[in-house]
C-alpha cells in the first residue's frame, strides 16, 4: 500500500515534469521518450536524472532488478492522471454556542 501511494506521488510530480518539457505531449509514451535521452528503448539511472519522481521510483519501477525502466515497466509504475483532489475538510461536530 506504502509503494502505491509513494508512485502515485512519483507519477504527479512526473506529470508536471514531462508536462513541461513536453509541452502538449500527454501520453504515457511521450514521457518515456523524453527521458530516454539516448533512444535505446530505456531509461537508466542516468535518464532517469531528469525527473526526481522517477529517480525517487527508479528501484521500485525496475521491476526486474535489471538498471533499466523499459517501457512495459514505466507503464506499469507510473500514470498520467492528476493527483486527486483532497477532501474538503469537515465542519466542527460541536459548533460554538
Amino acid at each position: 500500500m506504502k509503494s502505491r501511494f509513494i508512485l502515485a506521488m512519483a507519477a504527479a510530480l512526473l506529470s508536471a515534469s514531462v508536462f513541461a518539457q513536453n509541452q502538449g505531449g500527454r501520453s504515457m509514451d511521450a514521457a518515456f521518450d523524453a527521458l530516454d535521452a539516448n533512444k535505446d528503448t530505456r531509461i537508466d539511472k542516468t535518464e532517469a536524472q531528469a525527473s526526481v519522481a522517477v529517480t525517487q521510483s527508479f528501484a521500485a519501477a525496475d521491476a526486474n532488478h535489471d538498471g533499466a525502466i523499459t517501457r512495459e515497466e514505466f507503464n506499469a509504475s507510473f500514470t498520467m492522471r492528476p493527483p486527486e483532489s483532497p477532501a474538503a475538510p469537515l465542519p466542527p461536530t460541536n459548533p460554538p454556542q
